[in-house]
C-alpha cells in the first residue's frame, strides 16, 4: 500500500501512524497468503510512478501488486482505520478489482544526486 502525497511537506504523520496500526492488524499470521507492505511516495519527485498509479488527487492510497502481472487498485474512501481495513479485507476476500499497469512495466525510481 502506497501513501501518495503531492510533496514531502504534505506527508501527515497521523496517516503514517494509522498505516502502521493497520499493518499490525494485517500482519501475516501464517507462512502463506497475502503479505502487505506500506510506504509513502513523494509525487513531486516520482512523477512517472504517480502517473502510472493514476494519482489525480492528494493524498491518495494506492495498492500495488508487483507480481508478474503488475496491477493497481486505488483506495476509495477516507483515510480512516475502518475504511482502509475494509479495502484490505476486500483484497484478502478476492472481491477487489485491480487495474493492469499499462505495458506491465513500472517506471524506474527517480535518481537522487
Amino acid at each position: 500500500m502506497i501513501y501518495a502525497v503531492e510533496n514531502a511537506a504534505q506527508k501527515d504523520q497521523a496517516v503514517l501512524d494509522l498505516l502502521y496500526s493497520v499493518s499490525g492488524n494485517f500482519q501475516k499470521q501464517i507462512h502463506r497468503g497475502i503479505n502487505f507492505h506500506f510506504m509513502w511516495l513523494d509525487c513531486s519527485l516520482e512523477k512517472d510512478l504517480c502517473t502510472t498509479f493514476e494519482v489525480d488527487a492528494f493524498p491518495k492510497l494506492v495498492i500495488l501488486n508487483p507480481g508478474a502481472r503488475k496491477r493497481t487498485l486505488k483506495h476509495e474512501g477516507d483515510l480512516s482505520l475502518d475504511s482502509i481495513s475494509n479495502t484490505l479485507d476486500r483484497i484478502i476476500g478476492g472481491d477487489a478489482r485491480f487495474k493492469m499497469v499499462s505495458g506491465n512495466k513500472l517506471p524506474d525510481w527517480a535518481t537522487r544526486e
